[in-house]
């Protein structure tokens, strides 16, 4: 192993764990109750809901805008 390896290693220990898919999924239908979101416009009211029920995970913020997307586009 060579230093940069191990120095990630060490790094990564310190990193949030990241939102599961499952995770993910289960905050957006929660979001979406809570806001009643029923159509693409209430889409930034659903992803900061979400964020803040994964608050203290790591979530890439395109994917969990992107899941969100599809979820309220099937919606509506």
């Amino acid at each position: 192993m060579d230093k940069e390896t191990k120095e990630l290693a060490i790094l990564e220990t310190y990193l949030p764990a990241g939102a599961s898919e499952a995770e993910m999924d289960a905050a957006i239908a929660k979001a979406i109750a809570e806001t009643g979101a029923n159509s693409i416009k209430q889409m930034g009211a659903v992803v900061k809901a979400a964020k803040s029920a994964l608050e203290g995970k790591a979530v890439d913020g395109k994917a969990l805008s992107d899941r969100v997307r599809d979820r309220l586009t099937k919606l509506g």
